[in-house]
């Protein structure tokens, strides 16, 4: 079984390959995005190189097998929290926190 970890993002986001979808970090379709770019990887490094690093497609498929693990069991939990700046730069004492529930 897997431990829990924290990760802690900063704001920002990527766009997928075509350009025609943007996520946030921690979110289930950032998640799937990685996910598919691994795949995409591992099978690129199998059929076209035939002098791939072993060792390092091992360490991926490792990485993904556990991500997909975590994912199975709903091991996978998002919490979002928003802290914003005051007019001379110091963070404000409140913060929001969201519960999202799209993992």
């Amino acid at each position: 079984m897997l431990k829990p970890k924290v990760e802690v993002v900063r704001g920002g986001g990527r766009k997928d390959k075509n350009d025609d979808l943007y996520v946030e970090q921690g979110i289930k379709e950032y998640r799937e995005s990685i996910v598919l770019s691994m795949e995409e990887s591992i099978d690129k490094l199998t059929k076209f190189n035939q002098k791939y690093d072993k060792n390092k497609l091992s360490k991926l498929n490792e990485t993904l097998s556990r991500i997909k693990e975590a994912e199975d069991f709903k091991l996978i939990k998002s919490i979002q929290v928003t802290q914003k700046f005051k007019n001379n730069g110091s963070l404000r004492e409140s913060a929001t926190i969201d519960f999202l529930n799209r993992s």
